[in-house]
């Protein structure tokens, strides 16, 4: 999942991503937000599905921080 967004530049359409990851298109949210609680960290979700667009999002530069080495 982080490979497909970090090379789509952060941002994917749902109905990608559903077909990426091998879910059915109306999963994405619940998914998404699965995913999103095991990366977050320090109270900060770099992941998120975004309602107002259809798009799964990666804060690419929040992950860098999270999880660069010597963090």
């Amino acid at each position: 999942a982080l490979a497909v967004l970090e090379a789509r530049g952060g941002r994917v359409p749902s109905d990608s991503f559903a077909r990426e990851m091998g879910v059915l298109p109306h999963r994405v949210p619940g998914y998404v937000a699965d995913l999103g609680e095991k990366l977050a960290l320090d109270g900060m979700q770099p992941l998120r599905f975004d309602r107002v667009s259809g798009q799964v999002v990666l804060d690419v530069g929040l992950f860098r921080t999270l999880y660069s080495e010597g963090s």
